[in-house]
């Protein structure tokens, strides 16, 4: 087949991941892949430079200008010219600029759109003209079961498609403890202390804060445990003054971005997940892989991942006494 991807972005997070992982399995099978994208450059480019896919630069200053017109028109040419078979649109934006390349020709390639969240939507235009691209696309592309009805309520002409996300085989590979005290030292943290760890992109929907509401409670029980919180992002700074003015920063440790293919799973005690709003984490499943136990808010479609109780433990958003009281049993075993 001939396919084109529509990413945003080639930085690390949930959707971008779920992208390129989908471009390498693609890859070993036969199949053309031709990816559009809006950022020229970001850690995940050198994964499909690797590949050998064409890259198009489609350059946008926003969705409601010349730009977008012509990245719809320069998008809609490139398809044609290339024979796609299918476009696949991993992110709101790149939903939105399929709308457009579905009405510019009346027989134009398929469109296939993605949904992996349930509301972290940074304007609600662009949740409105989501809605419209999900009833547009041939088919919408859903990581989560409970996804399929957020779908159909909100898009009634739309046809969601279910498809779990995937994680390597390499990541179900639990290292010696010899090599995790080693990749812990080389990240900065303790050896033999036992770690928590929160891996994702530090932004507002990843809630980040409530975490450390928690924290200091915990720290205050479990006074030889460790925080490592794992990724980057613009507010970092931010949550690093609260630690500070918390009077926990010495057992919290910002790690900075840890590349998915050295599992930074590996190096925790315990996983956990504070977001506001998720489709179904790769987070979540790259800790169950390492065998790393999980806490999580029980939000977007990490119920049906995590079952209370069963393979991990769920709380309300922003229930910071239940969060602190679990996470403290956790760590004491119990």
């Amino acid at each position: 087949m001939r396919i084109g991807f529509l990413i945003d972005s080639f930085a690390i997070g949930g959707t971008e991941l779920n992208a390129i992982k989908v471009a390498e399995s693609l890859s070993r099978h036969s199949t053309t892949l031709t990816v559009f994208h809006i950022h020229e450059n970001g850690p995940l480019r050198a994964r499909y430079e690797t590949l050998g896919v064409e890259l198009l630069h489609i350059p946008l200053t926003g969705l409601v200008s010349q730009s977008a017109r012509r990245a719809i028109a320069r998008i809609q040419t490139d398809s044609r010219n290339r024979q796609l078979q299918l476009l696949h649109s991993h992110c709101i934006y790149t939903n939105i600029l399929g709308i457009g390349v579905r009405r510019l020709a009346l027989n134009g390639t398929p469109i296939l759109a993605s949904r992996r969240w349930t509301g972290d939507v940074p304007r609600r235009g662009l949740a409105t003209l989501n809605r419209i691209a999900q009833s547009t696309a041939d088919a919408v592309l859903v990581n989560s079961p409970s996804l399929v009805d957020v779908v159909r309520n909100e898009s009634p002409w739309s046809k969601p498609v279910y498809v779990p996300n995937m994680i390597p085989e390499g990541n179900f590979r639990i290292i010696s403890t010899a090599e995790r005290s080693e990749k812990r030292k080389a990240v900065g943290l303790p050896p033999d202390a036992p770690i928590v760890g929160y891996v994702a992109r530090i932004a507002p929907v990843k809630n980040h804060r409530m975490l450390l509401d928690a924290w200091r409670s915990v720290i205050a029980r479990v006074p030889d445990a460790r925080l490592a919180i794992i990724g980057d992002g613009g507010t970092r700074a931010d949550l690093e003054a609260l630690a500070n003015e918390y009077g926990v920063s010495n057992s919290v440790h910002f790690t900075g971005g840890i590349s998915p293919e050295n599992m930074p799973h590996s190096l925790l005690d315990i996983s956990v997940l504070t977001s506001l709003d998720e489709g179904f984490p790769n987070s979540l499943l790259e800790a169950m892989a390492q065998q790393v136990p999980v806490l999580s808010t029980n939000v977007g479609g990490v119920g049906d991942l995590v079952s209370h109780q069963r393979n991990g433990l769920l709380v309300n958003v922003n229930d910071v006494d239940s969060f602190a009281s679990s996470l403290t049993g956790m760590l004491n075993g119990s």
